[in-house]
């Protein structure tokens, strides 16, 4: 064989093995992302009952001590008053979030604005969804329960994690 013959044939080989391993990466990204293990378009899921969208800035309006969140902008979040028990709430989200394949990893309560909470942390492959619900928001707001769903990269929780530990409860989350 002579020398011309066998870089062609080297080069049909690379060429051979890039092509498959681009196949292979591009199915895995594929395959990923259709299972939800890797956090894009996400959307925040509605908690059950009679719900109501609250604004962040309502929010803030009447609990002044959130207004030092850190960074938050990565991940989504949406905050629902529902008429429907904190109980009832948290059973419904278990229920869908593991049919979705995501794994309970934190489960508590803690005190932060004046007011008791209960807290759930999912995660899937990256993809994490917090959940913070109280239903001590009745003469705030009129509901039963306030639902704070966040979802989004599990590492864009680490700042907020963070903040709250630092502010509120050092035993927390970890």
């Amino acid at each position: 064989m002579n020398k011309q013959k066998l870089r062609n044939i080297l080069l049909k080989r690379k060429t051979i093995t890039f092509t498959i391993l681009t196949i292979i990466a591009i199915i895995s990204i594929f395959f990923g992302y259709i299972n939800g293990f890797i956090p894009v378009c996400l959307s925040a899921k509605p908690p059950i009952g009679n719900i109501e969208r609250i604004s962040v800035e309502q929010y803030i309006e009447k609990y002044p001590e959130l207004s030092d969140l850190p960074d938050y902008d990565n991940i989504l979040y949406e905050i629902f008053g529902t008429d429907e028990p904190t109980a009832v709430v948290l059973d419904d989200y278990k229920e869908k979030l593991q049919n979705e394949g995501y794994t309970l990893k934190y489960e508590g309560s803690g005190y932060i604005a004046g007011k008791n909470f209960k807290y759930v942390g999912y995660l899937k492959g990256i993809t994490a969804v917090g959940i913070i619900v109280s239903s001590e928001a009745y003469e705030e707001f009129g509901y039963e329960t306030l639902v704070l769903y966040m979802t989004g990269n599990a590492f864009d929780f680490t700042p907020l994690l963070d903040w709250y530990q630092e502010k509120f409860n050092p035993n927390a989350f970890y």
